[in-house]
């Protein structure tokens, strides 16, 4: 990547950076949000541009700091988790987090539905 070649993110080719595309797409839309987040960016065309990120010992570098982010976020919930399987037991912890991950999946199986409609 040289000095002019920002990075860039578009919804076909996602990131134009290599280093990025061993992540499935689904992580690279998770390192989306962490720099539309933490990074200054703007919107041309069709792509967003982080005007900023011009070299890959940038994106090298923001990629730790993304990794150790999403580190410590599911250190989180699993000390959360922790927490809720010692004060009401492991069998009603484990039947909530099977409840709440039916409900994010029926969420998420619902907005699809709305979006297809809506496109």
């Amino acid at each position: 990547m040289n000095k002019e070649n920002v990075l860039k993110f578009d919804n076909i080719n996602l990131f134009n950076y290599d280093l990025l595309h061993q992540y499935d797409p689904d992580g690279q839309k998770g390192f989306l949000g962490y720099l539309i987040r933490y990074r200054q960016w703007n919107i041309e065309g069709n792509k967003i541009i982080f005007p900023e990120i011009k070299q890959k010992e940038q994106i090298e570098k923001i990629l730790r700091e993304y990794d150790n982010t999403i580190k410590k976020d599911y250190l989180r919930i699993e000390k959360v988790t922790l927490e809720k399987a010692s004060a009401l037991g492991i069998e009603k912890c484990m039947r909530l987090i099977k409840e709440e991950t039916e409900q994010i999946e029926n969420k998420k199986i619902d907005f699809k539905k709305k979006n297809d409609k809506v496109f």
